[in-house]
């Protein structure tokens, strides 16, 4: 029966691998192919005759022809084309491929090292070239940040102004950068008197559905929350000039762009520090965008430099008061966040701050080094401290925030010890009377916790502190 590759077996045994001698042919190797140019190569030898590759160890044939199967496809679309079985009339005639090759156990699909070197160049080349199209394309060019001086409304307004800028503010030195929405002296405003109207504000988004709906997508709420949201707002001026994404209506729809307003703007901030609107516009605000080189467009004030642009970071933590600057005289004062000005408290070296909710009647005390006691009986001492604002809640009363006050103006506390305690005057109810307590010396914060009194007349346990010398102020 003819073999394999065409020649009779020997008669020295049925296992004997030795050629047929009268026909003088020696047949080649059962699949012993170069992986790397897929020429025939003999069984002894190491390396391929034709491209000096390794070559790799022969293995007995198998047992039986495998059936013939479909070529595998090519990365490109080619197909694989293996070598033609044995025919009657001798060896299997070998067929120039570009394509994987059968190996001596009969498996299909293998690559030669070339054919592999060589997809993954193309694919090294593919990737390459998509990696640089991203880089080289980037985003598109930043849209001109819009200049927006005092007393201009800008691109589409919401409405009409619910407030008045100030003019005249001179940006503090080293105003540029990022700053936490909580910064004593980020703002200003004038005391006990607001630059906004909420109320105004409310009233016109009310009568103006569109724009209410608006507004508040911009701003994360709902419609109905808007008054809310507002009466949780407190109106302050800038003082320096912002870095915002400013927000228009037009056609019925917002239009938002960055744009930087100038010092002296008033806006309202909520409770993390974060300007949300213009008040001469009524154009809800949110954070900026940075953008490497930005373009200004617009209006500069003489005062305007790129490197003085101050961007405000929100707070992780609710803001009870903001320390603010009066551009006209330079003293600081507080403002109870959700406040519109009414309840503004001064500030000084020494300031013992009480803040509560509901409609229990609680009494802020200091006593001074000298032992003067200061409450809303006694409200002002020898030593300068004063009761500049006595809150008396009352059983029933519309649940609100409430506030009461005790300071030394800047250079007028005497040095000494301070005792500072709460007292429940009026319970209502029975039941328990939280409250929270905040004491600064020289504008840092010594003391800032909550507490609870659950019996009338009630006294909290004191804080105390000493004073060696007169306190330096850390508001710029």
């Amino acid at each position: 029966m003819p073999g394999r590759h065409g020649s009779e077996p020997s008669p020295t045994g049925p296992h004997s691998e030795e050629p047929d001698a009268s026909t003088n042919v020696v047949p080649p190797p059962r699949g012993r192919f170069c992986t790397s140019c897929g020429a025939a190569a003999a069984t002894d030898d190491h390396f391929c005759t034709a491209c000096g590759a390794p070559l790799l160890k022969a293995e007995p044939p198998p047992a039986s022809e495998p059936p013939a199967t479909t070529p595998p496809a090519l990365p490109g679309g080619g197909e694989a084309v293996e070598s033609d079985a044995a025919g009657p009339d001798g060896p299997a005639a070998t067929r120039a491929s570009v394509g994987p090759r059968a190996d001596s156990r009969g498996r299909r699909g293998r690559l030669s090292r070339k054919a592999i070197v060589g997809i993954l160049t193309v694919v090294v080349l593919v990737l390459s070239g998509t990696v640089a199209a991203l880089t080289l394309t980037g985003t598109s060019a930043p849209p001109a940040v819009a200049l927006e001086p005092l007393a201009t409304p800008g691109a589409n307004p919401f409405m009409p102004p619910v407030g008045t800028d100030q003019p005249g503010i001179s940006p503090p030195k080293g105003s540029g950068g990022t700053f936490s929405g909580g910064t004593p002296g980020l703002y200003g405003g004038t005391l006990r008197q607001g630059s906004c109207d909420p109320r105004q504000m409310v009233a016109f988004l009310s009568a103006h559905p569109d724009k209410s709906a608006a507004w508040a997508t911009v701003l994360g709420i709902r419609p109905a929350d808007i008054a809310g949201y507002v009466a949780s707002l407190a109106p302050v001026v800038l003082r320096s000039d912002v870095a915002v994404t400013n927000h228009g209506f037009t056609d019925g729809h917002v239009t938002s762009f960055p744009a930087v307003l100038q010092a002296g703007t008033a806006v309202l901030v909520d409770r993390y520090g974060s300007p949300v609107t213009k008040c001469f516009c009524g154009n809800p605000l949110t954070k900026p965008t940075a953008y490497s080189r930005p373009t200004y467009t617009g209006a500069r004030w003489p005062s305007f430099a790129p490197g003085g642009i101050t961007i405000i970071q929100q707070t992780t933590v609710t803001i009870d008061l903001f320390t603010l600057v009066d551009p006209a005289t330079g003293a600081s004062f507080n403002r109870l966040s959700g406040s519109t000005g009414n309840v503004d408290v001064g500030s000084g070296d020494v300031q013992a701050t009480l803040l509560w909710s509901g409609d229990h009647d609680l009494d802020l005390h200091v006593t001074d080094p000298a032992g003067e006691d200061i409450y809303y009986r006694n409200k002002t001492s020898a030593s300068g401290g004063q009761l500049d604002h006595d809150d008396t809640a009352g059983c029933g009363s519309a649940p609100q925030a409430h506030v009461e006050n005790i300071f030394w103006p800047t250079g007028g506390a005497p040095p000494g010890q301070y005792r500072v305690y709460v007292v429940l005057f009026s319970q209502c109810g029975g039941a328990a009377a939280d409250y929270k307590l905040r004491v600064t010396v020289g504008g840092r914060v010594v003391y800032d916790a909550p507490g609870t009194l659950t019996t009338e007349k009630q006294e909290s346990a004191a804080f105390t502190l000493t004073t060696p010398t007169r306190q330096p102020r850390t508001v710029a």
